[in-house]
């Protein structure tokens, strides 16, 4: 697959219409949907999503209300993806924390979830990279709570807020029961402003985009981490801190009917995209050449060690030549050395019983500086 790399301003850009991406099926059976190429021309103005970029956009089909919102570990993702490889080179610029904005709709203006996760995944480890470290509201699943259903608000904000009495829900917000609630993972506030941390989230959930129109929310960049509702906190940003390596950009829906356009990855010194910023086809950050090689160690570094390699064997071939001659002198006057103030000496022996007749004459010697040695 085409690689794509960081552009003079420091940022990658994908296009559906530029086909730089890869789509994979589902990897189990019974899961119909995949990312499925649209184009927008050939679309009944009722089904057609607005101002994609290049009139070529990716959808998750069939649109049958199919959804994903029971994901927890990297095995738990089993869904059809979509996915871009990314090349990050080993420079001060493009090393860092990089920023995800998408371009990205729903299918319809009806129900609740049109939504999708977006996972960073190192290729050569083969596993989720997490992202930055977050809280969240603390949330509990509404089967476990003492609420009576939720008021979804279907015009705007597509959140279903839980409530305890059915009967305050209003229009434009329609009134959901407990057990239908259930069915899509609805989850309710655990109250008395309680969080969560998420040290290390595997993923970040877009969700309410249900507009058919990616020019309602041109460049995306809020989000939840983790999430897995209808609707996002918005409270988080899509970010990981990528090193020199290759990744891979997936996208997986939460629910069939979601729409994909382009997305904008900014790397530690880019800015943020305009939302009147609008990409050709073309555009696209391809790769130009391999990576290039990773730097071998410095000659002086090998010299340097050689140098220190042999200064050590210098050293050490003294110290054991010393060894030797003191052992020996040990030896001969079989008693101990005498280390004085000004150094060590083969001094005089201090043994108070001679074992040897040199020992004695050398004793003899000490007591009576005129006694003659043998």
């Amino acid at each position: 697959m085409v690689q794509l790399c960081a552009s003079v301003a420091v940022f990658f850009a994908g296009l559906v219409a530029d086909h730089v991406h890869e789509v994979v099926p589902s990897s189990l059976s019974g899961q119909p949907e995949m990312w499925v190429e649209v184009i927008a021309s050939e679309q009944l103005p009722a089904k057609r999503i607005a101002n994609s970029f290049a009139g070529v956009y990716l959808q998750v089909l069939p649109d049958d209300a199919d959804s994903y919102n029971d994901v927890s570990t990297e095995g738990s993702f089993t869904q059809t993806y979509v996915s871009f490889d990314i090349r990050v080179e080993e420079e001060a610029e493009k090393e860092g924390i990089h920023t995800l904005f998408l371009r990205w709709s729903g299918g319809d203006v009806v129900g609740g979830g049109d939504s999708l996760y977006a996972v960073m995944v190192d290729k050569e480890e083969g596993s989720f990279v997490p992202g930055l470290a977050t809280v969240r509201d603390a949330t509990v699943a509404i089967e476990g709570t003492q609420y009576s259903g939720c008021c979804y608000d279907a015009a705007a904000s597509h959140e279903c807020a839980c409530v305890s009495d059915l009967s305050v829900c209003s229009p434009p917000t329609v009134a959901v029961d407990r057990v239908s609630a259930q069915g899509f993972g609805a989850q309710c506030p655990a109250g008395r402003g309680q969080v969560d941390r998420v040290p290390a989230p595997l993923w970040y959930e877009f969700a309410g985009g249900n507009v058919l129109d990616f020019d309602a929310e041109p460049w995306d960049v809020k989000c939840e981490a983790q999430g897995t509702g209808p609707a996002d906190s918005g409270r988080d940003a899509a970010q990981w801190d990528l090193t020199r390596g290759t990744y891979e950009l997936r996208l997986y829906p939460r629910e069939d009917g979601t729409a994909f356009d382009a997305f904008y990855l900014a790397g530690p010194s880019a800015d943020a995209p305009r939302s009147d910023l609008r990409l050709s086809k073309g555009a696209s950050t391809v790769c130009f050449g391999p990576p290039p090689p990773q730097e071998a160690p410095s000659q002086k570094k090998n010299d340097d060690d050689d140098e220190s390699s042999s200064s050590g064997l210098v050293v050490g071939l003294i110290f054991g030549l010393i060894a030797v001659v003191l052992t020996a002198a040990a030896v001969v006057f079989r008693g101990r050395l005498l280390v004085t103030a000004a150094g060590p000496s083969l001094g005089l022996l201090t043994t108070d019983e001679a074992s040897s007749y040199l020992e004695m004459e050398m004793i003899a010697s000490k007591d009576d500086p005129n006694a003659a040695m043998m």
